[in-house]
């Protein structure tokens, strides 16, 4: 029996596109899905759900729920990661302790604060659940879902696990907009992206042979497709490409767009992950007192409904039946598949399921201007999973001074401040940092005596006006004459 394990299948409104997505696979065989979360009554509920699917449909799948994280990883073939440590609760910290120190995040999930530290939360447990495959499931794909994506997938390959692959639906939905805003069906459009997670770029968009990238740009400047899409529009009018995700992400991945009361006014004052303040933590909350504690799904019918366009799914049925899959997807970029950023980041970019096996492309350079902006994120990043991985807290004071948008705000001083009340506040969830303490610094005060040296710049004009002197005292001895 083939065995399929979800860590973090407690919410019905994350996890449920993915749960009906695999019950569609055209897999041979009986197969498991064991569900493991914290809590049993959601989990329950995910059964019931998909229970009711399984029996209408006759379908060769077996659920089973458990709170037990090795025993559902014992003998799997495939995990799936979906978890979110400290939920709402560490959530809101995320969005509101920066906000008291004017930092200003849209969905703070990836990158700034709120994306530092969720990285910090969630790095220990998924180097637990790796460390458990090794023991326990040592030759099981692992699909991650779980951000900060990039800092996850940094971390996997940090740990040697190989067997890995990140998906996100955030180049998925971009397509979509990009068709729905050409009016042309998405079928028939050829598009390529490669860059980051949720700051990937799109290459090219093309229709048969036409380049149609043009008439993208020039749709998306009208007013009505531009009032949700500010952020995304202007940085493709000024570097030349547009990006994945919304305008409320990238957003957060800048320096130049929430820095300020005036930039938010004219930049993120469309609703919702368009650019508005807190929005993927009112978007959670929403969920968390409306939905997920409640049987949202009760009155379902059992009906078996179509695939979405998760890759998921895709994935592990292309994997058993051998047949050729290209999907995007985080991979490390140990092997230079974006050759001008760094071999130590985590790349979307697209990959081959073929024959079993998981083949990322070679994808070449990216225009530099691009690169550099990748790069900004990607060196964050880094420090994050360091700190993670070491539990050093010095790390994520560099991590938040070299943020791009915690930077146009704070000073290193601040960002001190910050990361103190941070880990304060997010202690239960931060295990590495126990004991450890921020270092005391000298702070910098406006007036100071005069200094006990002089300056080589001062000391070096000293000596000029010294030598001038002398030269002036001794004319005869520099005259022309013999």
């Amino acid at each position: 029996m083939r065995k399929i394990t979800i860590i973090g299948a407690a919410s019905l409104s994350f996890s449920r596109k993915l749960l009906m997505d695999i019950l569609t696979m055209k897999v041979s065989g009986q197969w498991e899905i064991v569900l493991m979360g914290p809590r049993y009554k959601p989990l329950a509920m995910c059964k019931t759900f998909m229970d009711r699917i399984i029996r209408k449909n006759s379908l060769p799948f077996a659920v089973e729920i458990t709170t037990n994280r090795r025993q559902a990883l014992k003998d799997a073939n495939y995990v799936i990661t979906l978890f979110g440590i400290g939920g709402i609760d560490a959530l809101k910290e995320d969005y509101k302790i920066p906000l008291q120190y004017s930092v200003d995040q849209c969905v703070g999930d990836s990158l700034g604060p709120g994306g530092i530290f969720r990285a910090q939360r969630s790095i220990p447990v998924f180097t637990g659940i790796i460390e458990d495959m090794k023991a326990l499931c040592p030759e099981a794909l692992l699909l991650n879902y779980v951000n900060p994506m990039a800092m996850l997938t940094m971390t996997a390959a940090r740990l040697g696990w190989n067997r890995y692959l990140g998906l996100c639906g955030g180049i998925e939905t971009t397509g979509n907009f990009i068709a729905h805003v050409l009016s042309v069906p998405k079928e028939e459009l050829s598009m390529l992206f490669m860059g980051i997670n949720h700051m990937a770029w799109v290459m090219e968009i093309k229709k048969g042979g036409e380049d149609l990238y043009p008439a993208f740009k020039n749709r998306l400047s009208e007013p009505g497709y531009l009032a949700g899409e500010k952020i995304r529009f202007d940085v493709m009018q000024h570097f030349g490409y547009f990006s994945t995700e919304s305008s409320g992400h990238l957003s957060d991945f800048l320096s130049w767009y929430r820095k300020n009361d005036e930039c938010r006014k004219l930049y993120c004052n469309s609703p919702g992950f368009h650019g508005a303040s807190g929005a993927y933590f009112r978007y959670s909350s929403f969920l968390s007192k409306n939905i997920d504690e409640e049987d949202f799904y009760q009155f379902h019918d059992g009906t078996l409904e179509p695939r979405s366009s998760d890759y998921g799914a895709s994935v592990i049925e292309a994997v058993e039946t051998g047949k050729t899959l290209t999907v995007y997807g985080n991979v490390p970029n140990t092997e230079g598949y974006i050759s001008n950023l760094s071999q130590t980041a985590a790349v979307e970019i697209p990959v081959v399921v073929e024959n079993g096996s998981i083949k990322p492309r070679e994808c070449g350079t990216l225009p530099l201007q691009l690169a550099a902006l990748n790069q900004t994120n990607i060196i964050v990043q880094e420090l994050s999973v360091e700190a993670a991985l070491t539990g050093d807290p010095e790390l994520l004071v560099c991590a938040l001074s070299l943020d791009p948008l915690t930077s146009s705000v704070l000073t290193p001083q601040e960002c001190r401040m910050l990361a103190r009340d941070m880990l304060e506040k997010q202690a239960a969830y931060l295990p590495q940092f126990k004991e450890k303490q921020l270092k005391e610094t000298v702070a910098i005060k406006q007036q100071y005596g005069i200094r006990p040296f002089k300056l080589p710049e001062e000391s070096q004009l000293s000596y000029l006006k010294e030598f001038k002197k002398n030269l002036r005292k001794n004319k005869s001895k520099f005259s022309s004459n013999p």
